[in-house]
């Protein structure tokens, strides 16, 4: 497995990801309504960034969103990644099954303090549990630190809470995520500390 920048040209990819990620392995945690706000945000919703992770990273849950990406496919201030693998087309090919977004300020959804915030881990359920979300997760904590970050914080899906806390991630309370268009459901605020 390779983790690399996001480049123009992976919009397509991460959309699919990201749908793929939510309908698969979230939606036996939330009701068909916000599954559907989740896989469809409006342009002016942050909702995309109700973090998911193993399950959200493995199902991952936050989305590549909205107006503040610069240089193609990169958010200002922060970092968005993909993770590849070997594509069965041949020695050359390689096939993104997952991506993470890091920001290096704190997001205005979260309630609790933290100097910024993942919103995004999503893994492909064809490849959930073979550790791309960790791998993912890790490439953000990096890229936080050498920022000089000490903590992120995020929102992370029910189906993900778990994958969060597995990696050091210390809940803060159980929220409700407005995921657009008047559509809400739970998430659970999570913060780790370096």
């Amino acid at each position: 497995m390779r983790i690399r920048e996001a480049e123009s040209g992976d919009e397509d990819v991460i959309s699919a990801v990201h749908e793929r990620s939510v309908r698969e392995l979230a939606a036996e945690h939330y009701d068909d309504a916000v599954v559907e706000a989740w896989v469809s945000p409006t342009e002016d919703d942050e909702s995309s960034d109700a973090d998911s992770s193993e399950e959200r990273a493995d199902t991952d849950d936050s989305s590549v969103g909205g107006g503040d990406d610069v240089d193609g496919v990169q958010p200002e201030g922060g970092r968005l990644f993909v993770a590849e693998v070997p594509a069965d087309e041949g020695p050359a090919a390689r096939t993104v099954v997952g991506f993470g977004d890091v920001r290096f300020e704190p997001p205005e959804y979260l309630e609790e303090s933290a100097d910024g915030g993942v919103r995004a881990v999503y893994v492909d359920p064809d490849h959930a549990g073979e550790g791309v979300g960790a791998a993912l997760l890790r490439r953000l904590e990096i890229e936080a630190r050498d920022e000089g970050l000490e903590s992120l914080g995020l929102l992370a899906s029910i189906n993900a809470r778990g994958f969060y806390e597995y990696h050091g991630y210390e809940p803060l309370g159980e929220r409700t995520f407005d995921f657009g268009d008047g559509v809400e459901g739970p998430a659970v605020e999570m913060r780790q500390e370096f």
